[in-house]
């Protein structure tokens, strides 16, 4: 009896420690089978990409799908002020003579009323220090980002060029012409009426590209006679020159007219709308330049005018080329120095004002006059720029070399540049869709 009661235990364990076996067995091949149909499960979870890992991924996507069609930043640009401030911000003395600067322009035509107020051998002395920095040789440039943070620096570092009567070649802009094609689409020419006016064409032309005819109406709007507020209405004119493609905008301001279609002179003329544009009162020209000179970038566009229309002697030869030329004229378009059409019947330019009241400065004021009025660079570049628009809409033009180039240029037009950032959100949802996983 107590045998049988101490032998029994004895025989259950092997039957329990079988049991367990089976069951463990049972496991093994249930996990077997389960990797066998589905190999992710059963494994670890790998450790997830660090976020650093991912950014570095995105970068190299970003970089990857190319620069695209961003607009022009002072990054750009290696002689940028911008950027020649930057480089001085690393230099302790040329940090401080800049700072010295910017205290004497925030003085200048104000009293010293504080001990502490930067006098005038402080100012010099710093300018003197900058002498030989990046700054000294830094410009700006058309159309890029932050232009008036640029010229602010500009003129900051060369003050003493703001002096005097006419400051030749010391335009504070690059002196870069970029030749590019003729963007215009010549197939719509076809769209327009023979009978219409130059002027009337190159209007519809504007109004066919999206970014012309929006631009056109936005400084339309702000010009218009009964809403009229003259420096919004300069500010939507300078927009409107800066950004519009330099083939519309050209060809707005300077369409050609016969001299008995008056009608399209009329047209030609109220093309910057002078009503609004223009000043009521007519002011002396030389308090119109001095006035002119105390805005950054109005400075920098006449500036830019007196370098690049400059006839540099008796025959008319000319500084620069013609576009170049051109470029900076409408450059001033949208400032206090706008200049217009004077006329319906001819081609001749001037500013809005007069040389009344200027006493013994008279011989000045008539010689700034005349730099616009009887300028024989300005005259060549308008009318060469008039007759390249009428060739434009000959009958005969097919045969002219020039624009069969400029037509096959039109008809293989270079694959557009697509923006990138639809892109760039696929790669990143994916990305993120892929850390989910992991």
């Amino acid at each position: 009896m107590g045998g049988a009661g101490q032998g029994s235990p004895a025989r259950r364990v092997p039957r329990t420690e079988a049991g367990e076996r089976g069951s463990l067995r049972r496991q093994s091949a249930w996990r077997a089978d389960t990797q066998r149909l589905h190999p992710a499960m059963g494994r670890s979870r790998s450790p997830r990409p660090p976020p650093l890992v991912l950014l570095l991924l995105v970068l190299s996507l970003w970089l990857a799908l190319g620069a695209g069609d961003s607009p022009p930043t002072e990054s750009r640009f290696v002689n940028s002020c911008i950027q020649a401030r930057k480089k001085c911000q690393t230099d302790p003395a040329c940090k401080a003579a800049f700072h010295q600067l910017e205290s004497c322009a925030s003085s200048a035509g104000t009293t010293p009323a504080l001990a502490e107020s930067p006098t005038a051998a402080d100012c010099l002395e710093a300018t003197q220090q900058l002498r030989n920095s990046s700054l000294i040789g830094c410009t700006c440039h058309w159309r890029m980002k932050h232009q008036a943070t640029c010229l602010k620096i500009y003129w900051m570092v060369h003050p003493a060029r703001s002096l005097g009567d006419y400051e030749l070649d010391v335009s504070p802009y690059e002196d870069t012409v970029t030749s590019k094609p003729w963007k215009m689409n010549l197939s719509k020419l076809s769209m327009l009426k023979p009978d219409w006016d130059l002027c009337l064409k190159f209007a519809m032309i504007c109004t066919l590209n999206d970014k012309c005819d929006r631009l056109r109406k936005a400084y339309a709007e702000a010009c218009s006679g009964f809403r009229c507020q003259r420096h919004l209405c300069l500010a939507q004119l300078r927009a409107f020159f800066e950004k519009a493609a330099e083939p519309h905008a050209q060809g707005l301001l300077l369409c050609p007219c016969r001299p008995e279609d008056v009608s399209c002179g009329e047209r030609r003329r109220n093309t910057i709308a002078p009503s609004c544009a223009l000043p009521s009162v007519v002011p002396n020209c030389l308090d119109l330049r001095s006035f002119c000179r105390a805005d950054p970038l109005c400075r920098s566009r006449l500036l830019d005018f007196q370098t690049h229309c400059h006839p540099m002697d008796v025959l008319g030869t000319c500084a620069t080329e013609q576009s170049r030329c051109l470029r900076a004229y409408m450059g001033l378009i949208g400032t206090a120095m706008t200049p217009n059409f004077i006329s319906k019947v001819n081609a001749s330019v001037a500013l809005s004002c007069t040389c009344r009241g200027s006493g013994n400065l008279q011989e000045e004021c008539e010689r700034l006059e005349r730099s616009f009025s009887q300028n024989p660079c300005l005259m060549e570049a308008i009318a060469a720029k008039m007759s390249f628009h009428r060739r434009l809409f000959a009958q005969d033009r097919v045969d002219d070399p020039t624009f069969s180039v400029i037509q096959r240029q039109n008809s293989n037009p270079a694959p557009r540049p697509q923006p990138r950032l639809p892109i760039l959100s696929v790669f990143i949802l994916t990305l993120l869709l892929l850390q989910t996983l992991w």
